[in-house]
């Protein structure tokens, strides 16, 4: 869906070239600035900010083995 600017075209490849956003930090909310909190607590307000579904995931937070799921969600 690169370089499309008509919704009406991003809408039909939505259809042939289904795309999904993973959210796993929140720098601002509300107009604040959040970016001194820790990790975890950014990510309970990101979870509890958004209504996630297959098109909007919400990612866990990972503490063993990060390198190597990082590789696997690479190949996916």
């Amino acid at each position: 869906r690169i370089n499309l600017k008509d919704f009406s075209d991003i809408e039909k490849k939505s259809h042939v070239v289904p795309i999904a956003l993973c959210v796993f930090d929140i720098l601002f909310y509300h107009g604040k600035d959040v970016r001194a909190l820790p990790l975890l607590e950014r990510k309970k307000i990101l979870k509890k900010t958004l209504r996630y579904n297959k098109q909007l995931m919400f990612t866990e937070h990972i503490v063993q083995k990060g390198i190597p799921f990082f590789h696997r969600a690479c190949q996916l």
